[in-house]
């Protein structure tokens, strides 16, 4: 969500005042209310769960459409119990049972403003199509692990694992995404190489979205200077984060817990997830996108889930 929390702590703390917001993204309605007793209305309920979205959820500005989801296979979406079309956050998945996401997706803002823990049944994974309105396969989560040093403030250690009920369907023979081993980690996090970036949901500032995968392409960015450029808005930067952000070209409101990824021949290595940005903007040329760096959690990954996660070199 880059509840994309692209959003600092004062900011999350001020939306907190918005009562009575229904679920994050594509949550169940709720029944009408009786306004003249003081109460929202349902129609004053999705006025406000629309200017949450706005705020909370981030998606691809500046990209282009995914019509085959063999290109990025292990894309999938995060869907609220309803298992409605749109998406509130993303993933990827990393073997038939496990997907990677964002610790921040496993949380939602209930009927009352707090924000609380999502139970398992509370989570659908959506794969196999890049179209939400078409094709595709769902599946039920069993278990969930979050990193146990999350920090929901700071959004240090913004990782999370989703295990599936059943075998996702392999459709590609590059159907799982890889880590990157040392030697690639440090080629690509060189200043300038380019990474991709992919997610469903709004396409510009405005809140305009598809219902199509968007992929684009974005740059590295210097660790220093995003610090340094976060200090301004009082939010904080860790080694656990990589920058990246492209000419108008960025994760926005939707696309949080998706990849940031590069291939290596015909297989996509794994460099971050979607995790933040500036509050309320997306595609801003100082306040880069943030992403949780995978690198740094390799070990912890593979001890939760037997060695789910592989690099390139171990495939």
């Amino acid at each position: 969500m880059k509840t994309f929390y692209r959003i600092n702590n004062n900011q999350k703390f001020n939306l907190i005042i918005l009562v009575f917001l229904i679920l994050i993204g594509c949550g169940p309605k709720t029944p009408e209310i009786d306004g003249e007793k003081g109460v929202q209305t349902q129609e004053q309920v999705e006025e406000n769960q629309i200017l949450f979205e706005e705020q909370l959820q981030p998606e691809i500005i500046g990209g282009r459409p995914v019509y085959d989801i063999r290109n990025i296979p292990w894309q999938v979406a995060l869907l609220e119990p309803t298992r409605d079309i749109n998406c509130y956050c993303g993933g990827s998945a990393i073997n038939q049972e496990w997907i990677i996401t964002a610790a921040h997706c496993l949380y939602k803002e209930n009927l009352f403003g707090n924000v609380v823990r999502r139970n398992l049944d509370e989570i659908y994974v959506f794969a196999n199509s890049s179209n939400l309105n078409s094709g595709g396969e769902i599946y039920d989560v069993i278990q969930i692990i979050e990193h146990p040093n999350y920090d929901d403030v700071s959004l240090d250690n913004d990782i999370a694992l989703l295990r599936l009920s059943q075998p996702i369907t392999e459709s590609s023979p590059n159907q799982f995404i890889t880590a990157p081993d040392i030697n690639e980690y440090i080629e690509f996090r060189k200043l300038g190489n380019e990474l991709d970036i992919s997610g469903w949901g709004y396409t510009n500032n405005n809140g305009n979205g598809t219902g199509i995968l968007m992929r684009a392409t974005v740059v590295a960015k210097s660790q220093e200077v995003c610090v340094n450029n976060y200090k301004v808005i009082n939010d904080k930067i860790t080694d656990n984060m990589i920058c990246a952000s492209g000419t108008f070209t960025d994760t926005c409101f939707g696309d949080s817990g998706g990849p940031l990824f590069t291939y290596i021949g015909d297989r996509g290595v794994l460099m971050g997830i979607t995790s933040k940005g500036p509050p309320g903007e997306c595609g801003n040329d100082k306040l880069f996108g943030v992403y949780t760096n995978v690198f740094n959690y390799f070990e912890w990954i593979n001890n939760q889930c037997g060695d789910c996660l592989q690099t390139s070199k171990n495939i």
